[in-house]
C-alpha cells in the first residue's frame, strides 16, 4: 500500500516526484472555461467551470477495483496502491495515460477528450469532457471489477445534488456560479462518505472481461453557466455556448447523441496540427500549447437582459466577445504582442476570430493608438497593464490586419479599418524625431524581462525593422485601397529605416540600438526579424537587405542559445520559448533549418513540468532555474511550424501558394483553404517516385483556380 504523499516520494524540490512519465497540464473547453488542470507534481487534480486561475483543488480519484483491491492515478491524498507503469501522452485536445495491474493482468487506458473543430461554434464551445476508460484483459481467465470515478463535493454541491437515470447534477459556487454534471450509460452513482469525514460522489461502471478482450466505457462530465460574468466596455457578456445549449441537461444530451462526431472531427483537427509533424517532440510542444492557449480563451454573447436590470439602455459594444487571457502573465484580455504571436493559428484555422480581435482592439484605441490591451480578467473596460508599448502594439496591429487580409482577400477589412491604419501610421511616422525612420518614442515594449537595451531603449532595431514591415504592409494596402497620400507616407518612412540600417550593420549582425551610450547596444538580438515572419507567410518578400537579415539570424541564435534555448540578447538571461519557436519559423523562410530546436524547447518544458509545474511555460531564467509566464497562451505561435517546414506561403488576393521544403518528406496541410463542414482539408504531399522529387495535392477540387508552386 502507497500512501500518495508520503515523505518518501517527496524530491529535493519540496514537491513529489511524479510517478512513470507524468507531468502536469490543463485541458480546457475552448472559449468557455471549464477545465481540468493535473499536478502530478502535487498529485493533485484542479478544476471548476470557472477555469484556470479561477479554479479549485478537487480530490479525485480515477482507477479500477479488482478483487477488492483499489488501483488509482496518483493525482489524489487518499490512501490507495498505485498502478504501475503509468505512461502519459498528450494530443492538441486529449490527456491520455496508459496504465496497467499486474494480478490480474488488465491495462487500462484513459483518454480525457476535449473536442475542437474549426467553424463548428456548438463542437467547440460545448462546455464537456468524455472521458474514455478503455479496459484490456489480458490475462488468461475471465475478470470483473469495477471503472471508478470519484471526486470530493463540498458542502454547497451536496446540498444541491442531483441524481437521477445514470446523472449527477450539482451546483459549483465560484467567481460565477455554475452546475456541473457527470453522465454515463450503465454507470451507477452514488455518495458515499470517507473515512476523513469528506462526502465524495462515486461514479462506478463494473465490467466483466473475457480473457483477450477490450471493451471501452464512457463517462461525461459537464458544466453550465448562463450568469453574466464578463463586463465589456462596462457592458454584461455572458458564455456563447448558453445560446447554444440552454441548460446543463441540453450539454449532457448533445455530448451523449454526438460521441462519435465529436470524436472524429476532434481527430481531424489534431491529424491537421500535428500530423505533419515527424518529430515527437514538436508533437508534444504544439500540443502542450494548444491546451495552455484552449484554457486561456473565451468567447461571449451579449447579456441583454442583465443589462436591462441593471439599467443599461444603450447597445451592446460588441455582438460578440472574443478575447484570450494572458494566463500568468497577469490574465490581460488579449494583449495585442502576444496576440501577434498567436495569430498564425487564426490565419490558418479560424480567421474570424483575429477579425473579432482587430475589431476590439479599434474600439478599445484612445487617441488613435492600439493600446497593449483591453482589461485584466473578467473585466475589459480599458487598458490595464501600467505602460504602453505602443510602437510594439501598433505594428503588431498593422502587420496581423494585412496577414489577414491577404489570407482570406477580405476587402471589408480595410473598409472598416482604415481609419485606424490612417491613425497608427501617422503616430509610427511621429515617433521618429530626428528624421532617420528609427523611433525615439514609444520604444518600452513587451520583453518585459529584458535589459533595457531589448526592453525600453530608443532607436532599436528590432522596432524599427517591425516598422519597416508594417510601413510595406500598409503600403501595400494603401496602393490597393486608392490612397495615395498614405502609400507615399509608408513608402517614405521605410526608405528611411532601409537607409538607416546600413549604419547598424555591425559586419556579422545588426546593432539592438543605435546609441553607444546603451549598455548593450552592440549585443545579438533574436528579435532583429521578427516583424517579418507575417508577411513571408503571405508571399511578401521583405524590402530590406535579406541576406544581412539571415547572417543577424544566425549568428544571433549562435551567440545567445545557452542550453534549451536562446536568450533575448546574448548579454540577457532569459528566454521565451515562443520568440524562439517564431525566430526558428522566421529562419527556415531565410533558408536555415532551425525546426529541430523545438525538441530542445520540449525537453525543457518536460523537465519543468515534473517539478515547478505550470503548462506552457513561456519564460525560463538561466541564472536560477526559475520558470515564470505559466498556463501562458502564447505558445501557439509553434502553430506557424505548419507552414514554416516547407517556408510555404499562401496569398488568396493573388491565389499563389510558393514553398521551399526544409525535408525531403513533408505532408503541409492548408487548413486556410480546408471545407471543414465537408471534412475535407487539402494538402501537398513532397515525396520521392521513382527516385526523384514528387509533388502530390490532395483533395484538388479546393485548389482549383490556384498557382502552386514550388521555389527552386
Amino acid at each position: 500500500m502507497l500512501i500518495a504523499g508520503s515523505d518518501e516520494s517527496v524530491t529535493a524540490f519540496g514537491v513529489v516526484r511524479p510517478v512513470g512519465n507524468m507531468f502536469e497540464t490543463v485541458l480546457a473547453r475552448f472559449g468557455s472555461r471549464y477545465s481540468i488542470n493535473v499536478r502530478p507534481q502535487e498529485r493533485a487534480w484542479y478544476q471548476s467551470p470557472c477555469g484556470r486561475f479561477y479554479d479549485e483543488h478537487v480530490e479525485t480519484l480515477i482507477g479500477l477495483n479488482v478483487g477488492g483491491k483499489m488501483y488509482a492515478l496518483p493525482l489524489c491524498k487518499i490512501k490507495v496502491s498505485e498502478f504501475e507503469n503509468i505512461h502519459q501522452r498528450i494530443t492538441p485536445c486529449k490527456l491520455i495515460w496508459h496504465t496497467s495491474i499486474p494480478s490480474p493482468q488488465l491495462r487500462l487506458t484513459l483518454a480525457i477528450v476535449s473536442p475542437f473543430y474549426p467553424k463548428d461554434e456548438a463542437l467547440t464551445l460545448l462546455p464537456a469532457f468524455i472521458f474514455d476508460f478503455s479496459v484490456e484483459n489480458l490475462s488468461y481467465e475471465t475478470v470483473d471489477g469495477e471503472i471508478i470515478y470519484s471526486r470530493r463535493l463540498n458542502p454547497k454541491q451536496l446540498a444541491t445534488l442531483r441524481i437521477a437515470n445514470g446523472t449527477a447534477i450539482f451546483e459549483t459556487p465560484g467567481t460565477f456560479n455554475a452546475l456541473e454534471g457527470v453522465k454515463g450509460d450503465s454507470w451507477e452513482i452514488r455518495v458515499k462518505r470517507m473515512e476523513d469525514g469528506e462526502t465524495y460522489l462515486f461514479c462506478v461502471r463494473k465490467f466483466s472481461l473475457q480473457p483477450d478482450s477490450k471493451e471501452t466505457y464512457t463517462l461525461i462530465l459537464a458544466s453550465h453557466s448562463s450568469e453574466a460574468f464578463f463586463v465589456a466596455m462596462g457592458y454584461p457578456y455572458r458564455f456563447k455556448y448558453s445560446a447554444l445549449f440552454g441548460s446543463i441537461e441540453d450539454v449532457l444530451s448533445y455530448t451523449t447523441s454526438n460521441l462519435k462526431k465529436l470524436r472524429e472531427r476532434t481527430e481531424l483537427f489534431e491529424n491537421t496540427i500535428v500530423g505533419s509533424m515527424h518529430d515527437e517532440s514538436l508533437k508534444a510542444l504544439i500540443s502542450l500549447a494548444f491546451q495552455s492557449y484552449a484554457s486561456n480563451a473565451i468567447w461571449l454573447i451579449p447579456a441583454s437582459d442583465v443589462a436591462k436590470s441593471r439599467g443599461i439602455k444603450r447597445k451592446p459594444p460588441f455582438d460578440e466577445w472574443f478575447s484570450v487571457l494572458e494566463g500568468g502573465g497577469g490574465l490581460f484580455n488579449s494583449t495585442v504582442d502576444v496576440e501577434y504571436n498567436i495569430s498564425p493559428f487564426y490565419l490558418l484555422f479560424w480567421a474570424e476570430l483575429l477579425e473579432m480581435l482587430l475589431r476590439e482592439w479599434s474600439a478599445y484605441r484612445k487617441g488613435g493608438i492600439i493600446r497593449h490591451d483591453m482589461g485584466m480578467g473578467f473585466a475589459a473596460n480599458g487598458m490595464s497593464y501600467y505602460y504602453d508599448m505602443p510602437v510594439e502594439e501598433n505594428t503588431n496591429f498593422i502587420l496581423m490586419l494585412f496577414a489577414l487580409w491577404a489570407s482570406t482577400a477580405n476587402h471589408n477589412l480595410l473598409k472598416e479599418h482604415w481609419s485606424a491604419v490612417k491613425d497608427v501610421v501617422a503616430y509610427l511616422v511621429s515617433t521618429d524625431t530626428d528624421g532617420n525612420g528609427f523611433p525615439n518614442l514609444g520604444t518600452s515594449n513587451t520583453v518585459d524581462q529584458g535589459t533595457y537595451v531589448i526592453q525600453h531603449a530608443p532607436e532599436q532595431t528590432y522596432l524599427a525593422m517591425k516598422m519597416a514591415a508594417a510601413y510595406q504592409a500598409a503600403e501595400r494596402m494603401a496602393r490597393f485601397y486608392g490612397d495615395s497620400v498614405l502609400t507615399n507616407l509608408c513608402r517614405a518612412g521605410r526608405e528611411k529605416i532601409t537607409a538607416t540600417l546600413k549604419g547598424a550593420w555591425l559586419g556579422d549582425h545588426y546593432a539592438v540600438c543605435l546609441s553607444k551610450a546603451v549598455h548593450g547596444w552592440d549585443a545579438y538580438s533574436i528579435y532583429t526579424a521578427n516583424g517579418w515572419l507575417l508577411p513571408f507567410m503571405v508571399g511578401v518578400k521583405p524590402e530590406v537587405d535579406v541576406q544581412r537579415l539571415r547572417i543577424d539570424l544566425a549568428n544571433s541564435t549562435e551567440r545567445t542559445w545557452k542550453g534549451f534555448g536562446s536568450t533575448h540578447t546574448s548579454i540577457d538571461a532569459v528566454m521565451w520559448i515562443s520568440q524562439n519557436i517564431w525566430r526558428d519559423c522566421l529562419a527556415a523562410y531565410l533558408g536555415i533549418d532551425m525546426i529541430g530546436h523545438g525538441r530542445s524547447y520540449w525537453n525543457l518544458l518536460y523537465t519543468l513540468n515534473r517539478t515547478s509545474g505550470g503548462a506552457f511555460i513561456d519564460s525560463y531564467n538561466y541564472e536560477n532555474g526559475y520558470g515564470s509566464l505559466r498556463y501562458y497562451p502564447r505558445g501557439m505561435a509553434a502553430s506557424a511550424y505548419l507552414q514554416a517546414q516547407a517556408a510555404l506561403s499562401l496569398n488568396r488576393l493573388e491565389r499563389k501558394i510558393t514553398f521551399k521544403p526544409l525535408r525531403k518528406t513533408l505532408r503541409i496541410p492548408l487548413p486556410q483553404l480546408a471545407d471543414w463542414d465537408a471534412e475535407k482539408i487539402p494538402s501537398i504531399e513532397i515525396g520521392f517516385a521513382e527516385g526523384k522529387p514528387a509533388v502530390n495535392l490532395t483533395h484538388r477540387e479546393l485548389l482549383e483556380g490556384w498557382e502552386i508552386e514550388p521555389i527552386p
